[in-house]
C-alpha cells in the first residue's frame, strides 16, 4: 500500500515540476523575446501570461521587460495583471505603474503609486526611493519623510548616501554634503562617490572629497574623474606637490582622460603653486581659449590668476592688461576694482627709473581721481589716496606734485557740517602736508604755514608739530 501512494505521490510531483518548468521556459523565452525585439515578442508574452497568470512576480518581469524597451503600453499592461494576480499587494508592480507615470511626466500619478508600494511592501527600499525621488522638489520634506521610514524598515540600505544622491539631483548641495558625509565612506559606491566628490568641492569641503577621492580610487584605479578631482581638492588644499602626483595620473595613469578647461585651469594652479611660473601661464592662456558662458571655469577665473601670475614674474604691463579684461567682464563696477587698477601701477613703479616711475605714479593717480569722479561717495579718499601716491615720490615737496589732490580734500570737507571721523583725518593730514609744504619754501610763506598749523590745531590741540610752528617768529 505504501509503495503505490508513493508511486502517487511521486508522479503528482513530477507533474507539478513539469508545469513549473513549462512556466520558466514560457517566461524565459518571452523575456528573451522582449529584450532582442523579436518579431514575436507579443506572442510569447501572451503564451507567458497563460502559464503564469496567478504568479504577479512573473508578470512583474514581462512588465519590466517591456518597460525597458520602452513600450509603455505592453509595461502597463502587464504591471496591471500583476496588481490583480496579487490582489493589490505587490509593491514590484506598483514601482512598475510609478515608473510609467514618471515617463508620461505624470509626476502626482507616480508619487501615488511609489506610495502605495511602500505600504504593499514596508521593506520594499525601492518604493522609499522612487517616492523621495519624484517629491524631492515638489515636497522636499514628504521626500525626506519617506527615507527615514526607509532608514527604519530596510536596516541594511544605506539610506544617508541615498538621501545624498537625492539632495545631489535636488542640487541641495549643502544638505547633500551633510546627508554623505554621515555615511561611513567604505560603505558608498562608486556612482555615489563620482556625487559626493563634486558636492564636496562646490560646498568646499575638500579634505573630505579627499576621502572620497581615495576610496573611489581604490573601487576603479583608473578612473579619470577621480584623478582630476585629487589633483584639484590638493591644489585648492595648496598641498602642490600631492597635486602634482595626481594630474601625473590623470595624464597618465586613467582611462578615458579628456583634458578640458578645468584640467588645464588647475594644471595652472599646480604649476603656479611649485614655482613653476612660466609653464602655470602657458596653461592658463589655453584655458582661456576653452572658456565660454557655458564654462565651469570662467574668463574671470583666469584672468584673475593671470594678473596675480604676472606680478609674480613683475610683468606688469601684462598684469594690467588682464586687469582690465577682468574688470571689463564685471557687471558691476566698483571703486575698488579701479583701486586694484591703481595699485597695479605703483608696484610697477617700484622698480623703474625717474621719469618712467613719475610717469607711473601720475597714471595711478588719474586712475584715482577718475574712481572719485565716478564713485561720488568715494570722491575724498580717492583724492587722498592720489595725494599719498604723489606724495610717496616727491617727499622733499619740492616739487609739490601732491598739492593739488591735498588742496581738492581741504576745499571738499573743511567746511562740511557732518564730517566723519575719516574725513577729519584726511583734513588734518592736508593740513599737515600744506603747513610743512609752505615751510620749506622759505621766510615768506611762514605766516600761510602758521594758518594751516592753526587749523590743525582747531581739529587737534596737542598736536605737537602744528604747536612748534605756531610758535615760530
Amino acid at each position: 500500500m505504501k509503495a503505490i501512494k508513493y508511486l502517487v505521490m511521486g508522479a503528482l510531483l513530477t507533474g507539478f515540476s513539469a508545469a513549473v518548468n513549462a512556466q520558466e521556459v514560457e517566461l524565459n523565452a518571452a523575456l528573451d523575446g522582449i529584450k532582442s525585439k523579436a518579431p514575436n515578442a507579443a506572442e510569447l508574452a501572451k503564451t507567458a501570461y497563460k502559464k503564469n497568470k496567478k504568479n504577479p512576480e512573473a508578470l512583474v518581469k514581462i512588465g519590466r521587460a517591456f518597460y525597458e524597451q520602452k513600450d509603455t503600453a505592453k509595461a502597463k499592461e502587464f504591471a496591471e495583471y500583476a496588481d490583480v494576480a496579487s490582489k493589490h499587494k505587490n509593491a514590484e508592480a506598483f514601482i512598475l505603474l510609478g515608473d510609467i507615470a514618471q515617463i508620461a511626466n505624470n509626476g502626482g500619478l507616480a508619487s501615488n503609486q511609489y506610495q502605495q508600494a511602500m505600504l504593499a511592501d514596508p521593506t520594499n527600499w525601492n518604493s522609499y526611493y522612487k517616492y523621495a525621488l519624484v517629491n524631492r522638489k515638489i515636497s522636499p520634506k514628504g521626500a525626506e519623510e519617506a527615507l527615514e521610514k526607509m532608514r527604519i524598515n530596510c536596516k541594511d540600505v544605506n539610506v544617508d548616501a541615498i538621501k545624498g544622491h537625492i539632495f545631489y539631483l535636488a542640487n541641495k548641495l549643502k544638505d547633500s554634503y551633510e546627508a554623505y558625509s554621515k555615511a561611513p565612506i567604505e560603505t558608498i559606491g562608486k556612482d555615489y562617490l563620482l556625487e559626493y566628490a563634486p558636492v564636496c568641492f562646490l560646498t568646499g569641503k575638500f579634505e573630505d572629497g579627499m576621502k572620497a577621492v581615495r576610496k573611489g580610487l581604490e573601487i576603479e584605479p583608473r578612473n579619470a574623474k577621480f584623478n582630476r578631482f585629487g589633483m584639484m581638492f590638493n591644489a585648492e588644499l595648496k598641498n602642490f606637490e600631492e597635486a602634482e602626483k595626481y594630474r601625473n595620473d590623470f595624464f597618465n595613469n586613467s582611462d578615458s582622460a579628456k583634458v578640458n578647461d578645468i584640467v588645464n585651469f588647475y594644471s595652472g594652479i599646480i604649476n603656479e603653486g611649485v614655482g613653476n611660473n612660466d609653464k602655470a601661464i602657458e596653461y592658463y592662456h589655453s584655458t582661456l581659449k576653452m572658456t565660454s558662458d557655458t564654462s565651469f571655469i570662467a574668463p574671470q577665473q583666469v584672468y584673475r590668476k593671470l594678473v596675480n601670475v604676472y606680478k609674480t614674474v613683475k610683468d606688469f604691463p601684462n598684469a594690467i592688461k588682464y586687469y582690465e579684461e577682468l574688470t571689463k567682464l564685471n557687471e558691476k563696477k566698483t571703486f575698488e576694482d579701479r583701486e586694484g587698477l591703481a595699485n597695479l601701477y605703483i608696484k610697477y613703479a617700484e622698480n623703474e627709473e625717474a621719469g618712467k616711475k613719475e610717469e607711473l605714479i601720475n597714471k595711478a593717480a588719474d586712475i584715482y581721481r577718475n574712481a572719485g569722479d565716478e564713485f561720488e561717495f568715494q570722491k575724498v579718499f580717492a583724492r587722498y589716496q592720489a595725494a599719498s601716491t604723489l606724495f610717496s615720490i616727491d617727499k622733499d615737496m619740492k616739487k609739490g606734485l601732491a598739492n593739488a589732490d591735498y588742496q581738492a580734500i581741504i576745499d571738499l570737507v573743511s567746511n562740511k557740517a557732518d564730517r566723519t571721523d575719516g574725513e577729519s583725518k584726511m583734513l588734518k593730514t592736508s593740513y599737515n602736508y600744506m603747513m610743512f609744504y609752505n615751510l620749506n619754501k622759505g621766510k615768506t610763506a611762514i605766516p600761510l604755514a602758521k594758518e594751516y598749523a592753526e587749523k590743525i590745531l582747531e581739529l587737534d590741540p596737542n598736536f605737537e608739530p602744528a604747536l612748534k610752528i605756531k610758535a615760530l617768529k
